[in-house]
């Protein structure tokens, strides 16, 4: 990504001071600059998104996590989630050691440790029992 440079200020000629309020005129022109910056980075974020994702479909995953990394896919939009967490050290290893990619905990969801984020489109809409029916009463 290219620096980007800083919008030129115009300076008050002599006699002409009085023109406008310089303040406002330089909080606008470093808003300017900021929001510039800020959309150049957007374009760059959704180009490495794209790119996550392709790689995660190349490599045929829904769900990648390894030294603190966790990348999950969002089924249906075509989107993924990405967490960078803390780096684990071998001395903060659980496991046998190795640094292969897991796939998400199965079994009993007591047991083991929540996700590092939910996605409220990945959990499955509560189910409602049909109420109670009763007797005709005669």
């Amino acid at each position: 990504m290219t620096t980007p440079t800083r919008t030129p200020r115009d300076r008050d000629l002599p006699g002409l001071e009085d023109r406008g309020l310089a303040d406002l005129d330089a909080l606008a022109l470093d808003y300017a600059d900021i929001r510039d910056r800020r959309i150049d980075l957007n374009t760059e974020e959704a180009d490495l998104k794209a790119r996550v994702l392709a790689a995660m479909h190349k490599h045929g995953k829904e769900f990648y996590k390894r030294n603190g990394v966790e990348i999950r896919v969002i089924k249906g939009d075509d989107d993924v989630k990405v967490k960078v967490g803390k780096r684990e050290t071998p001395d903060d290893d659980d496991d046998n050691g190795d640094d292969e990619e897991t796939d998400p905990p199965t079994g009993d969801p007591a047991a083991s440790p929540p996700p590092m984020f939910e996605d409220p489109r990945d959990v499955p809409a509560p189910r409602e029992d049909p109420p109670p029916t009763e007797a005709p009463r005669e």
